[in-house]
């Protein structure tokens, strides 16, 4: 299996920077053609289980189509995790109180000449009300983890792009093992599924979405690769590997990795067509780097 160094110094390379303008040129025009109204759905936020399950459904069949999978050889459980409740009485009054003592330290110190009073009201507020919305905001990003697909509420066509990100996981996981050597082949290849879906199907704004993504990525990754070039170590303090194995994402520059994950399958699709996605799932990542036999694990 291919590492995150080995596809960083395969990816790095001045041609395909110039490689990767001409895609996000020619993505952007397309972006720009594209007709803003859609003719159905994936517009409003999920609020059911029911049909959130649906969407699930929906991005599943997508995948299992795209990359010729039996329907019947995976089912996904989905779990959506709860969201802030801003109507929540204790939420508003603590907020209100960290608010309060804010606003009064600032009063203290700007009206009443009292400014080491007031500046210790105003930062203890602050860091109050910093903690207490930090606590409160610590939701679960979409992930997959034994069989479930892990989802926050969120309108039907993000939710549909995470659903399918996810389930390429789920599908993926005995070709490509989740682990900080293989980071970059593991999101880059869910990526490309979800993006490669979306940008060709009927729906004028899930190709929009598709496209945008693509093209942050792609962007990201030209950011990493220029690094790269300049001689920079674009995996120091990048990623940590938190709980149950998860990868977490501790520096900006971790950002400009997963967009050559992203990129490393985009540039070899470009090239070789997107049966690359299927030889990957068969194990055989050959294609991404220019070899002409199967990588060995």
């Amino acid at each position: 299996m291919i590492g995150n160094r080995r596809i960083i110094e395969n990816i790095a390379t001045e041609e395909n920077l110039k490689r990767l303008e001409e895609i996000i040129k020619r993505d952007l025009s397309e972006y720009n053609q594209a007709e803003s109204p859609w003719p159905w759905g994936y517009g409003g936020k999920i609020r059911k289980k029911e049909d959130a399950a649906d969407i699930l459904k929906k991005g599943k069949a997508l995948v299992d189509d795209f990359l010729m999978l039996n329907p019947e050889d995976n089912k996904p459980k989905l779990e959506i995790c709860k969201s802030l409740d801003l109507k929540a009485a204790g939420l508003y009054s603590s907020l209100v109180s960290n608010g309060l003592m804010l606003g009064g330290g600032i009063t203290l110190g700007a009206c009443f000449s009292q400014p080491m009073i007031g500046g210790l009201m105003a930062g203890i507020g602050l860091l109050k009300l910093a903690t207490f919305i930090a606590i409160k905001l610590k939701i679960k990003n979409p992930h997959y983890e034994n069989g479930t697909i892990f989802c926050t509420k969120a309108r039907e066509k993000k939710m549909l792009f995470d659903i399918m990100h996810e389930y390429s996981h789920m599908v993926s996981e005995q070709s490509i093992h989740r682990n900080m050597n293989t980071w970059l082949l593991y999101e880059g290849f869910a990526e490309g599924v979800s993006i490669h879906i979306g940008k060709n199907n009927p729906c004028s704004k899930l190709r929009k979405t598709a496209l945008s993504r693509g093209i942050r990525m792609m962007d990201n990754a030209m950011h990493g690769i220029k690094k790269r070039l300049e001689g920079k170590d674009i995996f120091e303090d990048a990623v940590s590997q938190g709980e149950n194995g998860q990868i977490k994402v501790v520096e900006n520059t971790a950002f400009a990795m997963l967009g050559c994950g992203y990129s490393i399958f985009r540039l070899a699709e470009e090239r070789h067509g997107s049966e690359i996605y299927r030889d990957a799932l068969k194990g055989d990542f050959s294609l991404l780097i220019g070899c002409h036999v199967p990588c060995p694990s």
